[in-house]
């Protein structure tokens, strides 16, 4: 999996370095290092969360084999600009061949899905380091940069800072939910409907990106709307996303890479199966056992942090293990005698798990 970062790392800073330096578009106001005009950078974020590396090959196919008076219209799409790059379009579209082929079938698309985080990150490092390209004309111009500051209520922040991690946010977020319909699209026991939401989720992508190439004020707003509805609700799918991913997919993933992903030694992650304590149903805490019978639950946000001793040796009423056929279920009662009920991922052979946990 490293290495897979790595590489998609190298190929994206190779590509945009293969380019000239983004050139200033003649006059202020188009200027892509102007923070007044954001549109060109916030426009095309929903595509690219939507499918990270298909959404990237368009921005570069119309960079490089788009008409004149598009590519003049946009200095995200300069002839002059990192965009537009023949290597640079290559390469994303062979990766987004190798991200998407995989899920048109119910068999490999586990896989496809749990190197989505990856790509969605990768998509980010990418597009940050065109933003950066995109604004260095020189020693100069790039200090210059680094130098302007962006008012805000509280605070004076750089450009790229804040327009990187508006990124950031903005991909990670719609990514998320697309994660969660993907998983959900996944137990429906039809063969052909994950390609045919695939197929969906690219036109859906196309005709964004369209609209952004088109207008991309009118292209920023259906963003913004979309951020919107999807931070309104994202805490609530993304804890069933992280469950998901880690009962369903974890397996797979300890079976196939263990030195990296198999759960070793008496710590493993856990998830509430039903609300306790502040704790929301779903939500991810670290199990640590201190004696046979008995685990420590960690986990919350820095500010919030949850902690708890519970006993689910069976010597006590409604304590134990047990063993399904999707996950296994640890009950257990903590000092206030607060029933806690948690589920783990299905063991396998590559993990040393808590005592009472069979190979199936």
């Amino acid at each position: 999996m490293k290495i897979w970062l790595g590489s998609f790392v190298i190929l994206g800073w190779l590509g945009v370095q293969a380019s000239p330096l983004f050139e200033q578009v003649s006059g202020g106001e188009n200027s892509f290092a102007d923070p007044s005009n954001l549109s060109q950078w916030l426009g095309p974020l929903a595509p690219i969360a939507l499918s990270p590396f298909f959404g990237l090959t368009l921005l570069s196919g119309a960079a490089t084999f788009g008409p004149d008076w598009l590519q003049e219209s946009s200095p995200l799409l300069s002839p002059a600009g990192p965009l537009n790059n023949l290597l640079l379009f290559c390469t994303l579209f062979v990766l987004t061949l190798i991200t998407s082929l995989p899920r048109f079938s119910k068999v490999s698309k586990p896989f496809a899905m749990a190197a989505e985080q990856l790509e969605a990150y990768s998509a980010i490092i990418i597009f940050v380091a065109l933003r950066m390209l995109a604004t260095d004309s020189g020693a100069s111009a790039m200090q210059s940069l680094h130098s302007t500051p962006l008012q805000a209520s509280f605070a004076s922040l750089p450009v790229d800072l804040v327009l990187g991690a508006a990124a950031a946010v903005n991909i990670v977020v719609l990514n998320g939910i697309k994660q969660f319909v993907e998983f959900i699209v996944w137990v429906i026991p039809f063969p052909t409907i994950d390609a045919l939401v695939e197929i969906g989720n690219k036109t859906l992508c196309l005709c964004l990106m369209a609209i952004y190439l088109y207008s991309p004020f009118i292209a920023t707003f259906i963003n913004v709307c979309l951020l919107a509805a999807a931070i309104s609700c994202s805490s609530w799918i993304f804890r069933r996303v992280r469950l998901y991913r880690e009962i369903v997919i974890g397996p797979l993933l300890a079976w196939a890479w263990p030195s990296m992903f198999a759960q070793r030694g008496s710590r493993f992650a856990v998830f509430a199966a039903a609300p306790v304590a502040g704790v929301s149903k779903c939500s991810r805490l670290v199990a640590t056992e201190m004696t046979p019978g008995k685990l420590l639950l960690e986990g919350g946000w820095p500010w919030r942090r949850v902690s708890a001793t519970i006993d689910y040796s069976g010597r006590e009423p409604q304590t134990g293990t047990v063993n399904g056929l999707v996950c296994d279920t640890i009950l257990g009662v903590d000092e206030q005698s607060r029933a806690w009920q948690l589920w783990h991922r299905n063991w396998v052979a590559a993990d040393a798990m808590y005592p009472g946990s069979s190979q199936s």
